[in-house]
């Protein structure tokens, strides 16, 4: 696995400076939070060179929308907003379980258990209905992989760090209750900055709630 670092997304946190990047996103409940931040720290002894997100930030993304004025025309906004509202209010609310650090090949992660597989059913369907107003990504659909992103890297020596994660691939956090999802403001410039940059890289604009179970 080629590793990729902050520095290889120079353009999207340049861009991010006068323009939004729209996403669908789950919120991780607050209780959870102490837990993730202790597995941080467990990486964090490690090594601490790297970009340790902080609870404002932890999220599960759904589906990326694409960057405002973009991909996604503010006048189409109106309508995305009618087919999330609708296509979200029929889906079941539901359970899901934070469980097991993996990687990617620019973070760290917590899995995500959805028996129910509906964080990936709904974002197939919101490809589909969505169409063309938004942006699709090969990871996407049939591809998608929930999780919920607790590192970034800012080197490529990661050696020590991944056996660390190696040694934490079971670790179970908690379960939370999916009772809604949001659309919201991401922008990638503070994401990767100090802690009181990242409080503020995610910015609600709406949420949806699911149909209750």
């Amino acid at each position: 696995m080629e590793i990729r670092t902050v520095d290889d997304y120079k353009e999207s946190i340049e861009r991010s400076k006068t323009t939004p990047f729209l996403a669908l996103i789950i919120p991780v409940a607050k209780e959870l939070h102490p837990r993730i931040q202790g597995l941080q720290d467990k990486l964090r002894k490690i090594d601490p060179s790297h970009v340790y997100h902080v609870p404002e930030y932890f999220h599960i993304t759904v589906k990326p929308l694409g960057w405002l004025n973009e991909d996604v025309k503010e006048r189409d906004l109106p309508a995305i907003f009618e087919i999330l509202e609708t296509e979200i209010l029929s889906f079941n609310a539901f359970r899901i379980a934070l469980t097991g650090l993996s990687c990617f090949s620019e973070v760290v992660y917590l899995g995500v258990s959805d028996p129910a597989q509906s964080i990936r059913s709904l974002n197939k369907r919101l490809l589909e209905t969505l169409g063309n107003m938004v942006v699709h990504y090969s990871y996407e659909g049939d591809n998608f992989v929930p999780h919920l992103t607790i590192t970034t890297f800012k080197t490529k020596d990661v050696g020590n760090l991944l056996r660390k994660v190696s040694e934490l691939a079971n670790i179970s956090v908690g379960s939370m209750q999916i009772s809604k999802v949001s659309t919201v403001e991401f922008r990638p410039h503070l994401a990767y900055g100090k802690p009181e940059e990242q409080a503020l890289a995610i910015r609600p604009i709406r949420s949806f709630a699911l149909k209750r179970s």
